[in-house]
């Protein structure tokens, strides 16, 4: 038995932090886990969705501006000028 699951080509994770500010202004910010440090001490774009954009852009002939689209309509913006970085 197969199932096939469609989604974006670059999918993302948001990670909300909470926040306590006090009465003086001073804003405490919680740690990230150890699980998750990795993800935020590294570049935006992982070496999966870097491939991705490769793939698409000098595989595919897809132009930046149109994956841009694409994932615009995903709910999962990608602005084609940051993906040329």
């Amino acid at each position: 038995m197969i199932r096939l699951v469609g989604n974006a080509p670059i999918i993302a994770y948001k990670f909300i932090l909470q926040q306590v500010r006090c009465l003086c202004g001073f804003q405490i910010t919680a740690n990230v886990g150890d699980d998750f440090k990795e993800i935020f001490e590294t570049n935006k774009y992982g070496p999966t969705a870097l491939a991705c954009m490769i793939i698409y852009k000098y595989i595919m002939g897809v132009s930046f501006g149109t994956l841009a689209r694409v994932q615009d309509m995903a709910g999962v913006p990608l602005a084609a000028s940051t993906q040329a970085n």
